[in-house]
C-alpha cells in the first residue's frame, strides 16, 4: 500500500470533506458557498499570511472567483466516523493506518470544539456522542 499522504493529512482531508459536505448542504444559494480549508505546511503546520489571491477554484471545470479567504476559529462539532467492516479491520497495515489518522486527528483538536465517535460496518453506531 503506497503511503503518499502521512495519518494526519489523511485525517486532516477526511475532516475538511466531512465539513464542506456539511456546510454545503446547509447553504441555500447554488451561487454562493462557503468552503472551509485548513492549509498546512510538511511539518502539519497551519500556514499564515494567506488571502484570496493564494487560492483559486474550479467549478465543473470552469473557474470560480475566491471573494474571501479569513481564518475562523469558531468551535466546531466534529464527527470522527470509522470504518469497522472486515475489508478494513481484515488488514492489519490498512487498520493500524486508521486508527494512527483517527488518533492523529483527536491529538490535533484544539480547545472548544466537540468530538463524536462512530463506526460503520454492516451498520451505524454511536461509539462517544458530543
Amino acid at each position: 500500500m503506497k503511503k503518499a499522504m502521512n495519518s494526519t493529512n489523511l485525517s486532516r482531508i477526511l475532516i475538511l470533506l466531512l465539513l464542506t459536505e456539511r456546510i454545503l448542504l446547509g447553504q441555500e444559494s447554488c451561487l454562493q458557498q462557503s468552503v472551509p480549508v485548513g492549509v498546512i505546511d510538511s511539518r502539519g503546520e497551519l500556514v499564515a499570511g494567506l488571502d484570496i489571491s493564494s487560492f483559486r477554484g474550479e467549478f465543473r471545470g470552469k473557474p470560480v472567483e475566491i471573494k474571501s479567504a479569513m481564518i475562523d476559529h469558531q468551535p466546531r462539532r466534529i464527527l470522527m466516523l470509522l470504518d469497522v467492516s472486515g475489508s478494513i479491520t481484515l488488514d492489519h497495515e490498512i487498520w493500524n493506518f486508521a486508527v494512527q489518522a483517527a488518533a492523529d486527528a483527536i491529538r490535533e483538536l484544539t480547545g472548544g470544539n466537540a468530538l463524536a465517535l462512530a463506526s460503520f460496518s454492516t451498520g451505524f453506531r454511536t461509539q462517544m456522542d458530543f
